[in-house]
């Protein structure tokens, strides 16, 4: 299994219990490449890119009625995520977005419990 395919996983899981921030996926790509030395920023974007391209979550927003998914066409919406997270240098303290499993991306963390 890649790092990124682990980052997806684990943020699914998460997402299986409720939304995730972003953040978490963060805390994520840090755990995947702590001990190598290496910089988690590619694995997160890569890992974003994965998760949003592939359907398996949405990103949006928390606004009055829940969660309120973002109307971009996926790979906008990845590349919008992207950019919010390089926008706070990679350190959102919750004021990115939301990431939201959608059905494919809940089965799949299932099938990994399984």
């Amino acid at each position: 299994m890649s790092t990124v395919e682990w980052i997806a996983d684990e943020v699914l899981t998460e997402g299986l219990d409720d939304w995730v921030l972003v953040d978490t996926l963060i805390a994520v790509a840090h755990e995947a490449v702590k001990g190598t030395g290496g910089d988690f920023r590619p694995p997160a974007a890569a890992a974003i890119e994965y998760l949003i391209r592939n359907g398996l979550m949405v990103a949006g927003d928390i606004g009055t009625t829940g969660f309120e998914p973002w109307t971009d066409p996926p790979p906008a919406m990845a590349r919008r995520v992207i950019e919010k997270c390089e926008s706070f240098d990679w350190v959102p303290l919750g004021d990115a977005c939301w990431l939201s499993n959608t059905d494919l991306g809940a089965q799949r963390a299932r099938a990994r419990q399984a």
